[in-house]
């Protein structure tokens, strides 16, 4: 899910990985036993669950670029990273909002160019809560900032040319992202959903002008149940909770669907539903084992930051 700010336990060592296709081979595949079929306009692409894919064909991943370091030159150290964005001369921008909420800049082979930005709430500045980074046409970047209810724009050498604003009481913002026209699109959760976690809550995807004003609604989906039940001094989350998901492409359309089943739908700029895809998928239960991996890494994070044990526990 395209993510308004992250919550990150340890520190990180900024690492990026290439997916690749398998080799072909002479062996044959399985003929697809799927469909494509018409629906008032709507491309509905229907997957079995007979496999076509052998073993040789299968994605795997291969690491092709590490920039980081455990200690060392402070420019390859990293704390809190909330995003990452690729410029179209692929320089690497790097957001890390711990300590001085730096964007730093790389080149495509990871080595340090430059740096921008700082905390506080003048202009060019960030709040404590920023990310992820969003590039838009004509390669500036958009960082949304929670604390400053604003979003950030940069121009690729990392000067600031301005903000656009918005209305937290309008929804918390669960997902962020920029369309091929520059717009910049909110994913808006209902405050009585996100924080009494009531049951219909309905999330919106709406694009905002530069005024902050919401020009258009998109897309409306259910609200997820992953997001935290707030109380006084505690929280909880929910995980593995339905949570709709969703990305812009470069072509101008959005891409959409929730991680509980496979229905990925893709919309026009206008929020036309103009494609359906679908597969057969039975969801599985969630063992014992998969809830200790989850517990053990938030528990061994947290104590990498000095959190205490009892507060841990809770």
């Amino acid at each position: 899910m395209n993510s308004g700010c992250g919550v990150t336990f340890r520190n990180f060592v900024l690492l990026f990985a290439t997916l690749c296709t398998g080799c072909s081979t002479d062996e044959a595949r399985s003929p697809w036993t799927g469909s494509v079929t018409d629906s008032a306009g709507v491309t509905i692409v229907s997957n079995s669950d007979e496999p076509i894919w052998n073993d040789a064909d299968r994605w795997t991943v291969e690491q092709d670029l590490v920039i980081g370091a455990v200690e060392g030159d402070p420019n390859y150290l990293f704390g809190d990273i909330t995003g990452i964005c690729v410029g179209t001369d692929r320089r690497i921008y790097v957001l890390d909002q711990a300590g001085t909420m730096k964007v730093r800049v790389y080149t495509s082979d990871g080595v340090f160019l430059d740096a921008f930005g700082q905390a506080g709430n003048g202009p060019g500045e960030m709040g404590n809560i920023v990310g992820p980074c969003l590039m838009a046409p004509g390669d500036t970047l958009h960082i949304p900032d929670q604390q400053n209810r604003r979003v950030n724009r940069y121009a690729s050498d990392g000067s600031s040319v301005g903000n656009v604003r918005f209305d937290i009481q309008q929804g918390i913002p669960m997902g962020w992202g920029v369309d091929s026209d520059g717009r910049i699109l909110q994913q808006l959760r209902p405050l009585e959903t996100a924080y009494q976690m009531t049951d219909g809550g309905v999330d919106f995807v709406v694009a905002l002008g530069n005024d902050g004003v919401v020009t258009d609604t998109l897309l409306e989906f259910p609200s997820g149940g992953v997001f935290v039940r707030l109380s006084v001094g505690a929280g909880t989350f929910k995980f593995f909770a339905e949570e709709p998901n969703w990305a812009t492409t470069t072509d101008g359309h959005i891409i959409h669907g929730t991680n509980d089943n496979y229905w990925i739908g893709m919309s026009d700029g206008s929020g036309n539903l103009v494609r359906v895809t679908t597969k057969f998928y039975e969801p599985q239960a969630i063992s014992e084992a998969d809830r200790a991996v989850v517990v053990g890494v938030m528990a061994e994070g947290m104590q990498g930051l000095g959190i205490p044990t009892a507060t841990i526990q809770r």
